[in-house]
């Protein structure tokens, strides 16, 4: 992502979702964490992203623990500098 305004974007629109409790976004890394409840999965969340307009997807996801995922993202503006 290229600025806190397309992060403010980008995890508003993750929050939206029925059953997320927490959204974390890093800048820097283009990385992501989600905390949600049972009933949420991956490609809701995929969707919610690239339904913002700004070009961004989630290239890499995997679960970290129980109910967290762990994102990279990238778009036509951003690098990932060799990360994924």
């Amino acid at each position: 992502m290229t600025c806190n305004h397309c992060v403010g974007r980008v995890k508003d629109a993750i929050l939206s979702l029925k059953g997320i409790i927490k959204v974390e976004i890093n800048l820097e890394d283009q990385t992501g964490i989600v905390e949600h409840v049972d009933n949420i999965n991956q490609k809701d969340i995929k969707k919610a992203v690239e339904e913002t307009g700004l070009g961004y997807k989630i290239i890499k996801a995997r679960e970290l623990w129980g109910n967290v995922y762990f994102f990279f993202f990238k778009n036509k503006y951003s690098t990932l500098n060799g990360k994924v």
